[in-house]
């Protein structure tokens, strides 16, 4: 039998015999058994330092926002939490002490956190991305133009901070009226014309105006049909959470048509539901095509991914290196990884307009939400068919193979695949639609 007893118990505590450090420093620690032999024992507690590191943004901004970035570590109890920021690009993305980041100019940036104790560092790739326009009014004074008068129409671009402003001016018929690209239209001869401003990004509004001829007076606008050629969807992303909304938009080819009405649908609504202006909300996790029909038939598919829990920043379960064991550390290697998968065309190119799709992870069809288990040093093997979805199907297949580090088992990691597929046959033959797919791995 002896007592324990610590000359600085602020930084070594003793509670029956167990010691616990309380702070960083240096103690003595002095035995004293019942015939009064003493022992003294000098002890250092270290500070418990981050072994690992991460670091989690949104993967883009805008010009002018500002955003929060995140530092993740184990184990959570950390003694120091001392960190700096930096971005590898301050001109085109600034960063304050903590970890706000704004965006200057449109380009990439990778943004560095330093634990500054340990000068441990993590690192994440950002872009800054112009700010979208979302929609273009156009105005003007009058309906009506005499022959050989001009007319100056306004374009105002929603929001007013787009980066990009370039409008691109259009007439329906030229020989009936002009149009310049600072939107000053001039009439030719008698008639009805549309007048369209189109943004660079496919956004559009149009006015109509009727040409009068020598000594006519103020007329009604005749009917004129420009019939819906193709349908275009965009929307800014193809994976959503449940309970999550997305706005599409659709944009009618060509843009001066007459009916530039659509009306939306869902293949999957347990999935996802769309409303008549474009709307789209998860409703499960799982895979649907949400679609655009014009007055005459044209149709446009817009594929939506939905997962079932907010995307978070990947950081392991935390391990005390004093309890952990063998066993732990081997279990530790084998990780069950969610796999989200999704995918875009920006152009089907005459290809088609209905797909099917399906995708296997080593020989096995998945679904994105299905998990797969890994270890260090596995190679795992993706496949991705697309085809167009018609009697003599066109189809396109790609198959990526990645060995696996600890690193991206710990972290997370993506595979990308580029899937062409070419049309064989008709008048458009030899075109290629290309789909980016996209397998994206977390525990």
């Amino acid at each position: 039998n002896y007592i324990i007893i610590s000359n600085n118990p602020e930084i070594l505590e003793i509670n029956d015999h167990t010691v616990k450090g309380v702070s960083e420093g240096t103690a003595i620690l002095r035995f004293t058994s019942n015939n009064n032999l003493v022992s003294e024992q000098s002890v250092n507690v270290k500070p418990v330092d981050p072994y690992y590191l991460s670091v989690k943004c949104l993967d883009q901004i805008h010009v002018g926002d500002k955003k929060k970035c995140d530092v993740f570590y184990s184990p959570i109890n950390i003694t120091h939490k001392d960190f700096a920021w930096e971005s590898s690009n301050p001109k085109v993305l600034g960063i304050d002490s903590n970890g706000w980041v704004v965006g200057k100019q449109i380009g990439e940036s990778t943004i560095t956190v330093r634990h500054k104790p340990t000068g441990k560092t993590a690192s994440y790739d950002l872009s800054v991305v112009p700010i979208p326009v979302e929609s273009i009014e156009l105005t003007g004074d009058k309906s009506c133009l005499p022959l050989r008068e001009s007319l100056q129409l306004n374009a105002t671009i929603i929001p007013k901070n787009a980066t990009d402003q370039g409008i691109e001016w259009l007439s329906s018929d030229e020989t009936v009226a002009t149009v310049t690209p600072h939107g000053i239209v001039k009439g030719l001869k008698p008639g009805i014309v549309v007048i369209t401003a189109a943004t660079n990004n496919g956004i559009n509004d149009t006015y109509v105006l009727e040409i009068l001829g020598k000594n006519e007076r103020k007329g009604t606008p005749q009917d004129i049909d420009i019939p819906v050629e193709e349908v275009l969807l965009s929307g800014d992303t193809h994976l959503i959470t449940k309970g999550e909304s997305l706005q599409l938009k659709a944009t009618v080819v060509p843009l001066n048509a007459t009916e530039q009405k659509v009306e939306w649908g869902s293949s999957d609504n347990t999935v996802a539901t769309v409303t008549s202006d474009g709307k789209v909300t998860g409703i499960n996790a799982g895979s649907a095509f949400v679609y655009a029909t014009s007055q005459n038939g044209k149709k446009a598919y817009y594929i939506i991914n939905v997962w079932r829990d907010k995307l978070l920043p990947i950081s392991p379960r935390p391990v005390s290196p004093q309890v952990a064991d063998v066993d732990a550390i081997q279990s530790a290697n084998v990780k069950t990884m969610k796999v989200v998968i999704y995918c875009d065309c920006d152009d089907y190119n005459h290809v088609g307009n209905e797909w099917g799709f399906s995708f296997y992870i080593n020989g096995e069809e998945f679904t994105s939400g299905d998990t797969v288990k890994l270890s260090p040093g596995d190679t795992i093997s993706v496949t991705s068919t697309i085809w167009e979805d018609e009697n003599v199907p066109d189809v396109g297949e790609e198959t990526t193979r990645k060995k696996i580090t600890q690193e991206e088992l710990e972290s997370g990691f993506k595979i990308e695949q580029i899937v062409d597929v070419e049309e064989n046959r008709g008048r458009y033959s030899g075109n290629v639609a290309s789909w980016y797919v996209t397998y994206r791995f977390y525990e």
